[in-house]
Formats: C-alpha cells, sequence, structure tokens
C-alpha cells in the first residue's frame, strides 16, 4: 500500500507539473480549445492514442475475449480499429482545412459555421454534453481502482480523481491536455510492452495453446462464436465494429485533434503515430486469450454475489502473471490510462460554444 501510494504522488507531482507548463502555454480561449498550432504530430498521436484507449482498452475489453474467444478479439479490436483509422483518414484532411478557414475551435463551432446555423451549433453543443454519462463511467472505474489500490473509501477516490484531473485540465487546457498524455501514454505504452513480451513468452512455453484453447470450448477459436450473446453473426463481429469504429471518431475529443496541427503533412504523420500506438494498445485484448492458462473460471467469481465477473480477467490474470511490486506499478499506470480519456473528455466538454 506504502509503495502504491509512492508512486501515485509521483504521478500526481509529475501531472501537476505539466499542467503548470501547459498553462504558461494558454493565452486565450483558442489556445485553451485546441492550442496554437505548434504541437507536433508525435504529441498529437500518442495523446490521441491516449486519450482513446481508455480502462475499457486496458481492463475491461480482455474479459470479453477470455469469454467470447476470438470473435471478441476481432470484433473489439481488428474491427473497431480498422473503422477507427479508416474514418479518422477519411474526415480529418479535411475537418482540419474548413477548420482553420473559418477559425473554428471546437465541433459544434465547426458545425454551426460550416453550414451558417447556430441552432445547429446549439443542437451540437447540447449532443456534446452528453458525454456526461461517459465521464461519469469513467470516474466511477478510476473510483473503483483506487479504492482497491490506494485503500481510501468510494468518496475519498472520486474527490481525488475530479478534483485532480478537472484541476489541471482547467489550469492548463489543451495544452496540458497534450503534455499530461503524453506522459500518460508513454507510461501505457511501456506496460503494454511488458505484458506483450510476457504474454506471448507465455503463450510460446505452454506447448499447444491454441489447441489447449479449442478442447476448453471450440467456440473460442473461431471467426465467429454462435454461443455468444454479442459476436455470433458476421454482420454484428465484422461490420457492426467496423461501424461503431467509425463512430468513435466523431467524438469531440477526437476528431477535433485535426485542429491541433497547421498542416495536412501533420495530419497524415499523426495519424501514422496515432496508428502505431493504438494498434500496440489494441493487441492488449490478446491477454484474454493468454488468461486462459493462468486464471480459472473460480477465480472470477465474486465472494459477495456469487456470480461470475468477466471485468476481473484481466485484474486476475495480471496478479497471477507478475510480482506485487509490478502488478502495483501496471495498476497506476491503468488509473493513468483512465484519466487519459477524462481529461480529453473534459477538455472538449469546457470548451463547448
Amino acid at each position: 500500500m506504502t509503495f502504491a501510494w509512492i508512486l501515485f504522488a509521483i504521478y500526481l507531482l509529475g501531472t501537476s507539473y505539466l499542467g503548470w507548463l501547459g498553462h504558461r502555454k494558454t493565452d486565450d480561449f483558442g489556445s485553451f480549445a485546441i492550442g496554437k498550432g505548434d504541437l507536433s504530430p508525435v504529441q498529437v498521436g500518442v495523446t490521441l492514442a491516449a486519450a482513446t484507449a481508455s480502462a475499457a482498452t486496458f481492463i475491461i475489453n480482455p474479459g470479453f475475449v477470455y469469454v467470447n474467444g476470438l470473435s471478441a478479439f476481432m470484433h473489439l479490436g481488428i474491427s473497431v480499429y480498422i473503422g477507427f483509422v479508416g474514418m479518422l483518414i477519411l474526415l480529418s484532411f479535411r475537418f482540419r482545412r474548413m477548420g482553420m478557414d473559418m477559425k473554428a475551435l471546437t465541433i459544434p463551432d465547426w458545425i454551426g459555421k460550416r453550414y451558417g446555423s447556430r441552432n445547429f451549433s446549439l443542437y451540437f453543443a447540447f449532443i456534446n454534453l452528453l458525454t456526461f454519462a461517459f465521464i461519469v463511467l469513467l470516474v466511477g472505474g478510476i473510483s473503483i481502482v483506487m479504492q482497491k489500490l490506494l485503500g481510501v473509501s468510494n468518496v475519498t477516490a472520486l474527490l481525488i480523481t475530479l478534483i485532480f484531473v478537472t484541476g489541471y485540465v482547467l489550469f492548463g487546457g489543451t495544452y496540458a491536455h497534450v503534455f499530461t498524455n503524453m506522459l500518460q501514454g508513454f507510461l501505457m505504452i511501456g506496460i503494454t510492452l511488458i505484458v506483450l513480451w510476457t504474454g506471448m513468452k507465455l503463450m510460446l512455453n505452454t506447448g499447444g495453446f491454441w489447441e489447449a484453447l479449442r478442447l476448453e470450448d471450440p467456440n473460442l477459436t473461431k471467426p465467429v462464436n454462435p454461443e455468444s450473446t454479442l459476436f455470433n453473426g458476421w454482420f454484428s463481429t465484422y461490420i457492426a465494429g467496423f461501424c461503431i469504429g467509425g463512430a468513435l471518431v466523431c467524438q469531440p475529443h477526437i476528431l477535433t485533434k485535426a485542429l491541433y496541427v497547421r498542416s495536412d503533412r501533420a495530419v497524415r504523420n499523426y495519424i501514422i503515430v496515432f496508428s502505431i500506438v493504438f494498434f500496440l494498445f489494441t493487441l492488449l485484448l490478446l491477454a484474454g486469450f493468454w488468461a486462459h492458462a493462468l486464471v480459472s473460471p473460480e477465480q472470477l467469481v465474486d465472494a459477495e454475489t456469487g456470480l461470475f465477473r468477466q471485468d476481473l480477467v484481466m485484474t486476475v490474470y495480471l496478479q497471477q502473471a507478475y510480482p506485487e511490486w509490478l502488478f502495483t506499478i501496471i495498476s497506476v499506470v491503468l488509473l493513468a490510462a483512465a484519466m487519459s480519456t477524462l481529461d480529453g473528455l473534459l477538455v472538449g466538454i469546457s470548451t463547448i460554444t
């Protein structure tokens, strides 16, 4: 517990310092909302990847793969990834050019100026406010991890999360969002590489891994799982995943990244950086397969309710695969992953015009 508090305190101090640097770069509402166009493609690409890969990527989605197998990986991983990157390429270049010509700062602002309608702009501003539901989900998830990691109450965890993240976002705006997401993003990359490396070793050292998985349940290795409630058809597994990935790009904290840079070349380069980093994060879903070698279904039963909880798969797998000190480090990075998405949403909410 003490080690976790030390790591978390270091993370808080580092993030606070980056938020202060962001404040120093912020001069007006324009720079608060989208910066001054001086952010590099690497900064924007890593920031976008960190903001897109929320706690769901690192904690929740491997549980779907554990239960549903290859079909869940193809839907949540590959199909969503292809749809997301494809839509990002389709929209970003023209969105940036038109946004720069119109001096747009947000998606509602862009919509209003593009179609010459203040009412249309207000309509999209109202829709953007609905992301509060996502914010509530993230804050709740962060609170659960923080309670277990730091031994604090739910109220304390909620207060730490809301005061800290809201504080540095409102203090430094987009620059604070980018600078802190760079830190959070590289922490996430480091942990991802560790998990992938050890997972691949586990798979290679387990003789006949995929055959054992097939013998456990033949549906786990099928491209479509006929027994799954979510991924039991080609449409729901592949086409729906592709469409969902494309729709995710239209979130305000994602598409507006195109306004952070000044040229189509920079847009192309940050999309390349994003595609590489986010694909790396997507591969973490493979942990849902690897967990079958270390985690039995009995270990995923809630002690209080007696119900099976697939959302515990990643946590239990990491506890089984790593020593306690490394598990603690990974847990702190999981908090950073959730906060990186949360601060992006808060920047989008705070700049609705």
